[in-house]
């Protein structure tokens, strides 16, 4: 574009100032900028600093010397990972947040892998279906067709798996209740709403 087109005016001076109040600018970059308006060169000292600025933490040189500061801070300590490795320093007791053991059995026996191995089976056994509503994806849960708490030895059974959708689960158990699930509440609430939708 040719110059002098856009020329500024006070009112645009103004808005500039403003737009930059507050702004604070490094030591560098001050110094930067004092050279370039005195019209002076940067001697190479000057350009090697400012480049060691540049770089900070990934200036090879910086971080061996920070590494070997630590390195020698630390010699004959433990690595605190290692020290909570060995012999469960923070298991149970010893950790600060210990409550003497108030989870319950169904709550850990949810949380391990086991148990998230198992959920991932019976979605894919069931092709990521809800089998009330035959939708797929979705907010899905697994309902287990024997009671969880009750059937230990049956828990983590494929078999014992059944995809709902979130609405659907919810609906079960609203009609159902949470305790002693069985295989013929499973199967009659399937069945329930799709006779009712044929017949009508």
């Amino acid at each position: 574009m040719p110059k002098g087109i856009y020329q500024r005016t006070e009112y645009h001076k103004q808005i500039n100032k403003q737009g930059h109040l507050g702004l604070k600018l490094s030591q560098i970059t001050k110094d930067k900028m004092s050279i370039k308006h005195k019209g002076q060169k940067i001697s190479d000292k000057q350009k090697e600093q400012i480049r060691q600025s540049k770089l900070g933490d990934k200036n090879p040189m910086k971080k061996k010397e920070n590494a070997l500061k630590v390195s020698l801070k630390l010699t004959g300590r433990k690595c605190p990972e290692q020290s909570i490795r060995m012999k469960g320093k923070w298991s149970k007791e010893k950790n600060p947040a210990w409550k003497g053991g108030i989870t319950k059995e169904n709550d850990i026996a949810r949380t391990i892998n086991k148990y998230k191995l198992w959920r991932l089976e019976v979605f894919a056994r069931d092709n990521y279906t809800c089998q009330k509503y035959l939708t797929r994806g979705g907010k899905l849960e697994i309902h287990h067709i024997e009671n969880f708490s009750n059937n230990k030895e049956l828990r983590y059974l494929v078999s014992n798996g059944i995809t709902f959708s979130k609405e659907a689960h919810d609906k079960f158990h609203k009609i159902y209740g949470r305790k002693n699930n069985t295989l013929e509440q499973v199967l009659e609430f399937i069945e329930r709403d799709f006779i009712r939708t044929i017949s009508l």
